[in-house]
């Protein structure tokens, strides 16, 4: 009897199949099917993952550079206390840096802190300064001009709102200062929310 690759005849025009194929049809995903939704779904997945990834760790770096700031003016107030010195920050749109007022002029202060060097903020970062009721207009480099918030001998300081915030985004920090010389930080929501 011949074969064909299909199955084997036993009679002409009759054809008897190799493996038997059921009448019914079975219903189902294959393999390769389920291997590529899998796929997709885990592209899709990593992607959200990703952008979420990247927008916590910039909020997490602007919280740490908003704490860096209200500790570093902290150590400013302290050090003019104990000093009987007269210091300012001076802020820009690419950072900040501590002064000292001697002989009517505003200097760099060298006080050998670290935390009162000069810093530069991370690329992309928007800081706004509000001192005493007045947005302060910031410049792009450090152009020498005086300070924007001062922290006298007395303990005082120059009442100021700090917004910290990426660029092109509503702020999300918000260091405060009263003119008893209270620092404090917290989110840009609960700013908005006590009225202000």
């Amino acid at each position: 009897m011949p074969r064909s690759a299909t199955g084997s005849w036993t009679e002409p025009g009759r054809r008897v199949p190799l493996f038997p194929v059921s009448r019914h049809r079975v219903s189902g995903f294959t393999l390769l099917e389920v291997m590529v939704v899998i796929f997709i779904m885990a592209t899709l997945t990593s992607l959200v993952l990703l952008a979420t990834g990247d927008s916590e760790r910039g909020d997490r770096e602007l919280r740490r550079e908003a704490d860096r700031l209200a500790l570093a003016m902290d150590l400013a107030s302290e050090d003019a206390m104990l000093r009987t010195l007269e210091l300012g920050l001076v802020i820009n749109r690419e950072g900040y840096r501590f002064v000292m007022l001697e002989s009517s002029e505003w200097r760099d202060y060298g006080s050998g802190n670290r935390a009162l060097r000069a810093h530069r903020l991370p690329e992309g970062l928007d800081v706004v300064v509000e001192s005493e009721g007045f947005n302060a207009e910031l410049t792009e480099e450090d152009d020498g001009t005086n300070p924007q918030i001062i922290f006298l001998s007395s303990g005082e300081v120059t009442p100021f709102i700090i917004r910290l915030g990426r660029r092109n985004e509503p702020p999300l920090t918000v260091i405060e200062g009263d003119a008893a010389g209270n620092i404090r930080t917290r989110p840009a929501d609960e700013l908005t929310t006590a009225g202000r």
